[in-house]
């Protein structure tokens, strides 16, 4: 029997293995629709697998990050590979990587001082498939332990 956990956990890996898996063909309104959907997996299964560390800046970062997204920020820019200069944007397939942006522009639009200062310090200028799979990994070692404490009714 699936229980509701799982189908959560499901729409989580699925969601950011989708993400992860973009090139440079993906335009910013495909990357823009991954995100935010990875985005809002993360903040259903940190409400509803009970995350009992709700304040952990990365998580108040990443909530940032989705109320950013709600209010049409660009929260994300493309950055080139470490290699030889080239004149152009490095697509991700090729070694580009997507990183999150700054959010001065958007700080206005977020009213929560703590949750901007946790995405400064824990995404700001970090690629963004890292920093979600850190995210990813916490939740998932969160619900494997709920889940072998209580398992599912049959």
């Amino acid at each position: 029997m699936i229980n509701y956990s799982s189908n959560l956990v499901y729409g989580l890996k699925t969601s950011f293995d989708e993400m992860c898996k973009l090139t440079g063909e993906s335009d910013q309104h495909e990357f823009n629709y991954r995100l935010g959907n990875s985005l809002l997996w993360i903040l259903i299964c940190q409400e509803r697998i009970k995350i009992h560390n709700p304040d952990d800046e990365l998580f108040l970062g990443v909530k940032c990050a989705a109320n950013a997204l709600k209010h049409n920020e660009l929260l994300y820019k493309l950055q080139d590979y470490s290699g030889p200069k080239l004149p152009t944007v490095v697509p991700f397939a090729l070694g580009g990587t997507y990183v999150w942006a700054s959010l001065d522009h958007a700080s206005r639009e977020i009213r929560h001082q703590d949750q901007i200062s946790a995405y400064r310090k824990c995404l700001e200028g970090k690629r963004i498939d890292d920093t979600l799979r850190i995210v990813k990994d916490k939740i998932m070692e969160i619900y494997e332990k709920e889940n072998l404490q209580n398992p599912p009714q049959t």
